[in-house]
Order: structure tokens, then C-alpha cells, then sequence
């Protein structure tokens, strides 16, 4: 199928996200056009493990509790509206812990949630470690206690990518998947359209949802491509395994239990083995894994969960996440740009997915967004470009990196 010459809004990226907002434009009557250079779902996206966890509650990103969680809020309600739209993408309510494993991290977990109950955040639980044993029997007693949301859960991201994607295309949009976007036409303070490999298009608005390949296409926005693994284990449907996230050593990891009984385990994988190889930044791309990678991961979970020991692992594989200088995601205008948006380097996975397509959406076709969206506002780091670590790193490195450098800025921002 050829491209077409023009169209009102091109969006690049196939992931959830850019399916997500080709979705609601084209269900407002937009005419859009998507570009993915792989497959759909074929990066992050898909190397998830489908955890629906309305808000992570870190160092980074505390002071910004309020508003994060009303933009979580916002998009669980449209993703719930959506089950009904798209079809089933197997949601399933099941809660979420976050398990703390020594006494420093349940300080950190009983601070942070005595901060988002001030902050407004109602739905939040401290469970006791009788309580966190009791909601899930199979934990060992490494678990301390944890930070519990019941309506947190699971569901296919696979499902509710290609489900969004077939949405848009019922009301019209055009999907082009193996088809590169390689630049953005620059015509001062608006964009005129994209350069791809298969030809070139006219467009009114463009839209960046790329998530770590952002900054290839709009050098403005800052986003660290970070490698991330994760496997699956064969069906255990006995086992009935909380959705629950840990700070294994470096960064959290999480495990959840899908709606077939295969557990997903994943989060911050090493670095690869070879490190005379693994050397530079493009490296963080590099979707390989190592026995030592599936070794360690497996290792560590089954300390958690004695009984994963006895599972089989069927598939393991690796991708890439994106994090920006405040661990929060970019939602908005690129600065400088009249018609053209970033959404990208998500934190919260699969639970700002719906909330992200109905914003952008908004952007385009309303001015503005209908909920306050400015900590999102990828000018906050206008004339701010953060000093990445040397390189190789991994996401350990890069969250001790970031909270640094913020609290270097919250330092410098007091008279």
C-alpha cells in the first residue's frame, strides 16, 4: 500500500502508545496515518510484562504525587471505557504490591506511602508483612511487608496494542508498519510533514511516539534508552501469583501471573556479559540474552517465590525503556513547535496508556487537555541537557544518577 501524499496527523511509533493516540484522533474524525519501522508492539511495548500499575511511587518522582495520580485516575477510567470499544484485552483486577525486603526499603515504602496519602491519594494500603503473607501465601519470608493498590492488575499488551490499532483503522486511520520514519520536516516554528523510506508525506500535525527513538527524530527532547530483560515461565495456574514488585539489587524488578497462568518476571537486566563489546550507547538497544542474564533474574525471584523454582522457562528476552532526567514521562508540544507533540519514555507502562491517547487527542483537537498535564510538559527542560553517566550503565546506575541530579537542581532552586 503507497503512502498517501498528505494527511492531517501523522503519528510515529507503533508501540501501545502511538496506537493509543491514533485511536482516539481517528475516532474524533481525524484523518491519521501511523508509521512503525518494525512491527506493532515490537518494542517496549511488547517486551513488557503487561503490569497495570496506576502509579509508581519512587524518589524521583514523589514531590509530583498529585498530579501523577490524577492523570493515572484519568487513564484507568478511559482504559476501562475502552474495553467496551476495542474488545477484550484481558485486564484483570488483581492488585499490586510493592514489597519491601529489608528495613531500609520498608522505611522507604511506609514514607512513601504515608506522602500519597497526604497527597490525595486514597486508594493507597501499607500492608503488614502478616498482611502481604496472608494476600499471598507463596512469598517467602524475605517480604517485610509492601505498598498495596487492589485495583492495580495485569492484562495482554500484545491484545490491547493490536486492539487499538484495528480500532483506528475502523475509523479510518492508515497503519504502515516496516516503514521508517527518518525525519521530520522542520519549517521553523511548524512542521510540514515526514521524511520515511517510502516516501515523503505532507501532515498538519506530526506526533512522536517513538519512546527511545524520540530523540532521533526531535533532538530537543532528552530520553536515555535503558535495557531492560524479562522472561515467562511455563502455565502454573495453581500457583496464583500476586502482581508485586521488589527492589532487587540496582532497581525494582516485578512478576505477575497472566490470565493463561504463565508468570512474567522482568525488569532492570545487567548489562551484557561481554564488556569489551558492550561499550556505547547504541548498545542499550540490543535485544540479546545471556544465560548468566536468565541465571540471575531466575535466581533472585525464586529467593522471593520458592515455588517459580520448580517452574520451566519457556521464552526470555530483552528491550529497551526510557527514562528523562525527572523520571517523569514527556506529554506535549515539543518547545518551539506549533504542531508537533512527543509522547514518550513512559514510567508507568500499561496503566498510561489509555490516558495518553485521549490527552494527545485533546491537544490536537481541542487546544488543550481537559486535566493539568504541566509536569508532563516536555518544555520543562527547555536549555536543561542532563550530563548522561559514562556509558556502559544500567538502570540502577541511571535512577542513583537522576536522583542526584535532582536534588542538585531542588538545591539550586532555593534562594
Amino acid at each position: 500500500m503507497k503512502i498517501p501524499e498528505k494527511t492531517e496527523v501523522v503519528v510515529i511509533g507503533g508501540g501501545a502508545w502511538g496506537c493509543s493516540i491514533a485511536y482516539q484522533l481517528a475516532k474524533r474524525g481525524k484523518e491519521v496515518v501511523l508509521f512503525e519501522m518494525r512491527n506493532l508492539c515490537s518494542g517496549a511495548s511488547g517486551r513488557c510484562g503487561g503490569m497495570m500499575v496506576q502509579l509508581y511511587g519512587g524518589d524521583l518522582t514523589i514531590d509530583k504525587t498529585k498530579e501523577r495520580f490524577t492523570f493515572a485516575k484519568y487513564s484507568y477510567n478511559t482504559m476501562m471505557e475502552l474495553q467496551d470499544e476495542i474488545g477484550e484485552f484481558e485486564f484483570r483486577e488483581r492488585g499490586c504490591l510493592d514489597l519491601a525486603t529489608n528495613e531500609e526499603e520498608w522505611e522507604v515504602v511506609k514514607e512513601n506511602v504515608k506522602i500519597q496519602k497526604e497527597l490525595g491519594d486514597l486508594e493507597i494500603e501499607l500492608l503488614s508483612r502478616k498482611q502481604v503473607h496472608e494476600l499471598m501465601p507463596s512469598l517467602s519470608d524475605i517480604a517485610l511487608g509492601g505498598r498495596w493498590r487492589a485495583t492495580d492488575g495485569n492484562l495482554n499488551p500484545f491484545k490491547y496494542t493490536y486492539k487499538l490499532a484495528e480500532g483506528a483503522k475502523k475509523y479510518g486511520a492508515q497503519v504502515f508498519i516496516q516503514t521508517k520514519a527518518n525525519k521530520i520536516i522542520d519549517a521553523g516554528e511548524k512542521v510540514e510533514g515526514v521524511v520515511t523510506d517510502k516516501g515523503t508525506i505532507k501532515a498538519e500535525w506530526v506526533v512522536n511516539a517513538a519512546n527511545v527513538w524520540v530523540p532521533y527524530l526531535t533532538p530537543e527532547i532528552e530520553i536515555a534508552p535503558v535495557r531492560q530483560l524479562s522472561m515467562a515461565t511455563e502455565q502454573a495456574p495453581a500457583l496464583k501469583v500476586v502482581p508485586f514488585e521488589v527492589p532487587a539489587p540496582g532497581y525494582p524488578w516485578g512478576t505477575t501471573q497472566t490470565a493463561s497462568g504463565n508468570i512474567v518476571i522482568g525488569g532492570a537486566g545487567p548489562m551484557l556479559r561481554d564488556k569489551e563489546r558492550f561499550t556505547c550507547f547504541e548498545d542499550h538497544f540490543n535485544e540479546q540474552v545471556s544465560m548468566e542474564d536468565m541465571m540471575e533474574c531466575a535466581g533472585y525471584m525464586a529467593d522471593l517465590v520458592p515455588e517459580l523454582a520448580s517452574l520451566n522457562i519457556i521464552r526470555c528476552w530483552a528491550g529497551t525503556i526510557g527514562c528523562t532526567p525527572d523520571g517523569v514521562p514527556n506529554i506535549g508540544f515539543v518547545p518551539g513547535k506549533k504542531n508537533l507533540l512527543v509522547a514518550a519514555s513512559s514510567t508507568g507502562g500499561m496503566s498510561e496508556i489509555a490516558g495518553v491517547g485521549k490527552v494527545i487527542a485533546e491537544f490536537i483537537d481541542e487546544g488543550k487537555p481537559s486535566i493539568p498535564m504541566d509536569i508532563y510538559d516536555p518544555a520543562r527542560f527547555k536549555d536543561k541537557k542532563a550530563v548522561w553517566p559514562p556509558q556502559p550503565y544500567d538502570l540502577g546506575s541511571i535512577m542513583k544518577f537522576l536522583l542526584k541530579l535532582q536534588r542538585k537542581e531542588k538545591r539550586e532552586s532555593v534562594p
